[in-house]
């Protein structure tokens, strides 16, 4: 005799329960020998395949949690920074960024990039050591006029100095941390440069600002050798005199170091002009990838500003004498020279450069010729 069936309440239909269950047991079992081809195929070397129940290492890898960057120590990323000197690093990642900003780095990554200029040529002016050159057997000669072995990098040093947080503040303050922690330990003899006629007399003994001598920790400070070279050379420069004798090249930067185009094309603070004056002081040049379009932007922002300001502006004297020692700086150290000749001709016919014309022939040997034209 057959048992009455009980109808379970939420089961569907009145189907064979046995059949139901063998179904699910069929549909489990397929299941499973799915994922184990699965996992032989994607490892079709591993000789051990999962067992049933077990999932797949596909599945565990991918259940991991993935670590962030978030869980990465500082240290860790400043020290990446410093070996691979990538500038697009901190910019991948505000967190980054942030990490990487630290003024202690920052001065650090420029002791890095220019102590090796600084190791070989720190206090030698260029004009005296193009002079060695003329002894016989001077080992001079190899190393100033091959810039593979100048010292130092200059994409690097030129990168460094495209930089948006590059200061002069900063660029001295890494250099005086060079000069007291990192500088190879040698006799340095600093050499005052002569058109700035300061006080020449050679000190034999220890040398303080403004002499001539060999350095001694204690009492040589970066910043007020600086800001005396800056007063003597630009800071009390009349604005009408015209001084024809370049300033000196220092090699404190690669021959190949550039100019950054932000000192080229302004606005100029007056941090941004004793930075263009430590570049020129220091020996960087134009690159040939600046072309004369990039001075010409200067030229016109001198342009702007001197058609703002008219002579009978109350702060005509301090604004003509900003632009007046930018326009002189630019004649030290051979920036007007990416012009042509006749773009300055068209440039002066087209534009009204009312004050800046007398300035540039004060200033400038080609405002002469603007005058006679």
């Amino acid at each position: 005799m057959k048992l009455t069936p009980i109808p379970k309440k939420g089961a569907r239909g009145t189907g064979d329960s046995t059949k139901r269950g063998k179904r699910a047991t069929e549909s489990t079992l397929e299941g499973k020998v799915k994922r184990q081809k699965s996992s032989s195929t994607a490892w079709p070397d591993s000789g051990s395949r999962p067992t049933a129940g077990e999932p797949s290492k596909v599945l565990r890898r991918t259940r991991r949690q993935k670590t962030s960057l978030l869980d990465l120590p500082g240290w860790f990323l400043v020290n990446v920074f410093m070996l691979e000197k990538n500038f697009s690093f901190p910019r991948c990642c505000g967190w980054i960024g942030r990490a990487l900003s630290h003024p202690y780095d920052l001065r650090r990554l420029i002791a890095d990039g220019f102590s090796p200029t600084w190791d070989v040529w720190f206090g030698c002016a260029a004009e005296e050591v193009v002079a060695y050159q003329c002894l016989p057997g001077s080992a001079t000669y190899k190393w100033i006029g091959d810039k593979d072995r100048f010292g130092g990098d200059p994409k690097l040093q030129s990168d460094i100095l495209a930089q948006k947080w590059l200061t002069l503040d900063r660029l001295l303050q890494a250099q005086q941390f060079w000069f007291i922690t990192k500088r190879t330990w040698t006799p340095t003899y600093y050499r005052v440069p002569s058109p700035l006629r300061l006080r020449l007399e050679p000190c034999y003994g220890s040398r303080s600002v403004g002499f001539e001598g060999f350095l001694q920790d204690a009492d040589f400070s970066i910043r007020e050798q600086f800001e005396l070279e800056y007063k003597a050379a630009v800071g009390d420069m009349v604005v009408d005199a015209l001084h024809p004798r370049v300033y000196p090249n220092m090699l404190e930067v690669h021959q190949a170091t550039c100019f950054p185009d932000r000192l080229i094309t302004g606005p100029w603070t007056e941090d941004d002009v004793k930075l263009l004056f430590w570049l020129g002081r220091a020996g960087a040049v134009m690159s040939k990838n600046q072309s004369w379009e990039i001075v010409i932007e200067g030229l016109r922002y001198m342009t702007s500003v001197a058609r703002r300001n008219g002579l009978d502006s109350p702060d005509i004297d301090k604004i003509r004498n900003h632009i007046s020692r930018v326009v002189r700086l630019f004649e030290m150290f051979k920036i007007w020279d990416k012009i042509p000749y006749s773009i300055f001709i068209d440039y002066r016919e087209c534009y009204n450069l009312s004050w800046l014309l007398d300035v540039l022939v004060q200033r400038t040997r080609v405002g002469e010729h603007l005058v006679r034209e």
